[in-house]
């Protein structure tokens, strides 16, 4: 009697694992068959089990959702900050925390030090690979402390066409555009920031703009480029100092518009080294809206 008992003992075990097998192998399967994987390191038990029968949290979720993987597509079984799907889009173990894709992302341009006309349009340029397929733009214009959206709305690709805003004056090295995605459940998967900071210009010297040799009495032409203002620009005071900045002195002149440019003649009784020229746009109700300074000094000879 108890030889039979051990006989169906026995012989009920290994049916009820070949039974196990069977259907973890069905279940597999499908998987492959949903998911083209069948030549890939996921075709393995251990997708769902860490050991048969155990199951790992995407085999629960698969036995506890009613067998259909994509109804379990959007879950992160795992907990590792991946939808399933992104998961088996990039071939690593939706139920292995450890298992997780490889994510490359960078903005590439503007990254730091360039600097943009106000009011141009800029090529904001970034690399990204799987799970990151749509996009959301961000920039500053000081240093970080506020972020003002670029676009609202999810975009695709890695380029954008940035309409640069035009501020009410030269933002020198204060601007930085931030870049972040998100995969296809609109889950944010990675982000990168300008590395350093970069300028939007309204007004450049371009002349006297430093290492110049300029010579008391002889007329000097101070030459300034405009980008988009604020405001139209209806009057232009210019500027200069001998003193490294100390005291500016306003150059008597009348310039209505925005020439661009102006004959000055320096005045000197003796070498001045540490000489700058200041250029200050006005619109109609007086507001400047552009102001720039020689990036260097310049020396005026007697």
């Amino acid at each position: 009697m108890k030889r039979l008992f051990s006989i169906f003992f026995i012989m009920t075990f290994l049916l009820a694992g070949d039974i196990v097998a069977y259907a973890s192998s069905g279940y597999l399967t499908t998987f492959n068959n949903t998911y083209g994987t069948s030549t890939t390191k996921l075709n393995t038990c251990s997708l769902c089990h860490p050991t048969v029968p155990s199951l790992n949290p995407y085999g629960n979720a698969y036995k506890n959702n009613g067998r259909n993987y994509q109804t379990i597509e959007p879950l992160d079984s795992d907990g590792d900050g991946f939808t399933n799907m992104v998961e088996i889009n990039a071939r690593t173990f939706p139920g292995n925390p450890a298992s997780t894709p490889g994510i490359s992302f960078s903005l590439t341009t503007p990254n730091g030090g360039e600097t943009i006309p106000s009011g141009s349009i800029y090529k904001i340029q970034w690399t990204a690979t799987s799970p990151a397929t749509q996009f959301k733009l961000q920039y500053t214009m000081d240093n970080g402390l506020t972020w003002i959206p670029i676009t609202t709305d999810f975009i695709g690709g890695t380029s954008y066409d940035w309409t640069v805003p035009t501020p009410s004056g030269n933002k020198k090295y204060t601007c930085l555009v931030k870049v972040r995605g998100y995969d296809a459940s609109a889950k944010k998967v990675g982000a990168d920031t300008s590395d350093k900071p970069f300028t939007v210009e309204v007004v450049k010297l371009t002349s006297p703009n430093g290492g110049d040799s300029l010579i008391s009495g002889i007329p000097h032409t101070i030459i300034w480029t405009t980008n988009d203002t604020v405001n139209p620009v209806v009057q232009v005071k210019l500027y200069f100092t001998t003193d490294g900045g100390t005291t500016w002195k306003l150059i008597p002149a009348t310039i209505t518009g925005n020439p661009g440019n102006y004959d000055w003649t320096p005045i000197v009784t003796t070498k001045k080294k540490n000489c700058k020229v200041k250029v200050v746009l006005k619109d109609v109700s007086g507001k400047t809206v552009g102001i720039d300074v020689s990036d260097s000094y310049f020396t005026i000879q007697p």
